[in-house]
This record gives structure tokens, C-alpha cells and sequence, in this order.
């Protein structure tokens, strides 16, 4: 399969590209989606200058023309930014959450207002409560799932929790069955939402699960398994051969970096290679894992992913050398995100590897 990738250097770190409708007062969206870059102290728009994409293709593969800058001018913002990381959509508030030092969950607004939600950014801890109130350790994911709750990854004292972020009170919980899946050590480097399935996808280093959505335990007098091993696996055992391709406990991954639940039950993975190489790969439903291609990496230090409004996946990648790389990848047979379909009345997640 050939993958068309360009691209776009930049001095300053990236944080991620994340999409939302474009507007920035109550009631203006007019429904085209806004593409940002969340950098160390400011925000940027991805702009589109030429060309046109498909997101299917044609007989004779994929179309991509489409080439892109970064804006100029800064986003003007209402407060101050410090390292961003894991920016994520929330349709309910229409805002996006984002972390800061690991410890402090704060929103933009569609005003472009800065603002905490949880957390600290000076102290740390693991402690629930209301807004300022609660404390985290250490962040390492962080997932809206449409309906009210950002889902967040907090590593603390060698173990990694799933924790609960109301997104209407700024009241944090941590449920108590989602607590300690991964073992000592191992921390949830991704989450994703598969609103098909309505359930969470979460990827260690090494493996890819699916879990059962927030609440249910609470409703469900006999509730499901939270976590199913679903590829790879959480053990190196002697015949562990990262990259290889398979089914199940079959399939090995070297690192994962990035997932985004796509349709028909299908996860894309951004997996690390030999060498300063990327690796995407395919989790299939039944969790049959195939790999699509790789692209230089550049020696990345840091890396997430998504989806732009016409279908091409956007790497962003920190590189060792000294500069920031953003990449675009057609020919996957993408299509469009979910959360830039008419009305943003769905749950933000990527639609996308549908054939």
C-alpha cells in the first residue's frame, strides 16, 4: 500500500493537531471545522493554500494534492499557555481540554478563554474532588468521549488509573474496576473512543484493549469484563519479535505511540520501528493486526496524531535534531473525522479505514 506523506518543519515543539468547529463566540460556528497546533506557549491554524484531497481515492489509488502552512498569526487566547499537551475535543462544552506540567486539565473555550478544570499546576497527588481540589501524578492520555466525561490516565506510585473528569462540574472520580489492568510499570500511553461500539480503546507500549464504557458498572448489576486484551501482549516472552504482524497475542508491537478508533471497529496504531522509522498499523475488530506502511520519523522524541477535516492522518512528532515536524499521510482510504460532520452533534472520534 503507498502512503503520500509530506512534511511541514517548524522550530517550535509540538504538542498535537486537534480539529473543532470553526467560531470563537457562543452561536457563530458555521460549521467548518477549525484546524489548530497546540505549541509550547501559543496556538496556530493549519491552513489549507492548495489542491484537493479525496478521502477514497479513485480507481488509480488515493488523490492528494492538498498542501498546508501554518498561520501567521498567533490564536489569540484569554489566558496563558505553558506546554500544552494531549489536546482533545469536548463537543458538550465545545471546548478543548488539554494538559499542562502533567497535573492541571485546563480548557479553551469557543471564546478562546483559558481556564482550569482539575487539578493543580504546582502540586501533585492522587486525590478526587472537585475541580482545584483534585490532584493527579502524572498524566499520560487523555480522551473525551462525547458524552460529558474526559477520560484521563493518571500514572501514580509505579501504577497507572483510569480516572473520570465531569465535564459540566469539573468533579473528578476514580472507579474503582479500571484501576490497576496494566500491572506495575506500565502506563497507558493512548485513548481513543469507539462510538460504533460505544466503548474505549486504550494502548500500552505493547498491547491494545478494548474497554467497557464509563458508567456501566454503576447500572449493570452484573457488568461486563472493564478490559479485554484485544493484539499484542503486556509480557515480552522469549519469542517477542516487535513489528511482527498477526492475530491476537500473536501480533507484536514495538511502542505505541498514538491509536484512533476508526469504523467498523478498526483501531489505526502509530507504532515505532527499527531506526528513526514510524510504523502504521491496522487492529482489526477481531484483533487481527496488518501492517500499512512507514515513514521516517526523524527521530522523534515525542508523537500523537489525528485526523484533518478531509480525511489525511497529521502526525505531530518532536524531534531529536532539534525541530518540530508535522506530517501528513494520505492513502489509507481515510475518511473524515466524525467530529467535523454536519451539526457536531456526534461523539468526537475518527471514522476512518472504513473499506
Amino acid at each position: 500500500m503507498s502512503l503520500s506523506v509530506s512534511y511541514l518543519a517548524t522550530q517550535n515543539p509540538v504538542g498535537r493537531v486537534v480539529v473543532r468547529p470553526r467560531g470563537t463566540t457562543v452561536g457563530s460556528s458555521n460549521g467548518n471545522p477549525q484546524t489548530l497546533v497546540f505549541f509550547k506557549d501559543h496556538i496556530r491554524e493549519l491552513i489549507e493554500i492548495s489542491g484537493s484531497s479525496t478521502a477514497n481515492g479513485t480507481a488509480n489509488g488515493p488523490v492528494s494534492a492538498r498542501t498546508f502552512r501554518l498561520s501567521c498569526e498567533r490564536l489569540q487566547v484569554e489566558g496563558r499557555l505553558c506546554n500544552p499537551r494531549l489536546p482533545t475535543y469536548e463537543p458538550i462544552t465545545d471546548s478543548i481540554f488539554f494538559v499542562e506540567n502533567g497535573t492541571a486539565i485546563k480548557r479553551l473555550d469557543r471564546n478562546n478563554r483559558i481556564s482550569l478544570v482539575a487539578g493543580s499546576d504546582t502540586q501533585s497527588g492522587n486525590k478526587d474532588g472537585c475541580g482545584w481540589m483534585a490532584r493527579f501524578q502524572q498524566i499520560t492520555a487523555l480522551m473525551a468521549d462525547g458524552k460529558g466525561n474526559v477520560h484521563v490516565s493518571d500514572y501514580s506510585n509505579g501504577q497507572c488509573h483510569l480516572r473520570v473528569v465531569l465535564v459540566r462540574t469539573g468533579d473528578v472520580y476514580t472507579p474503582k474496576a479500571r484501576g490497576r489492568a496494566l500491572g506495575f510499570g506500565t502506563t497507558w500511553r493512548a485513548l481513543s473512543y469507539d462510538v460504533e461500539a460505544d466503548m474505549m480503546v486504550g494502548a500500552s507500549p505493547s498491547a491494545i484493549y478494548h474497554m467497557a464504557p464509563y458508567g456501566i458498572e454503576f447500572h449493570n448489576p452484573t457488568p461486563p469484563a472493564m478490559f479485554r486484551l484485544v493484539a499484542g501482549d503486556k509480557q515480552n516472552f522469549a519469542d517477542y519479535r516487535p513489528g511482527m504482524d498477526g492475530k491476537g497475542v500473536m501480533a507484536h508491537f514495538k511502542s505505541v505511540y498514538a491509536i484512533l478508533a476508526g469504523a467498523n471497529g478498526r483501531v489505526l496504531v502509530v507504532d515505532s520501528a527499527v531506526g528513526d522509522m514510524v510504523k502504521l498499523r491496522v487492529v482489526d475488530a477481531d484483533g487481527t493486526v496488518s501492517s500499512l506502511g512507514t515513514l521516517d520519523g526523524a527521530g522523534y522524541t515525542e508523537l500523537s496524531a489525528g485526523v484533518l477535516p478531509q480525511g489525511e492522518l497529521v502526525l505531530s512528532l518532536d524531534t531529536k535534531k532539534g525541530f518540530a515536524v508535522i506530517a501528513i499521510i494520505s492513502g489509507v482510504n481515510f475518511v473524515p473525522s466524525s467530529e467535523i460532520l454536519a451539526g457536531w452533534q456526534r461523539h468526537p472520534v475518527v471514522a476512518l479505514l472504513s473499506g
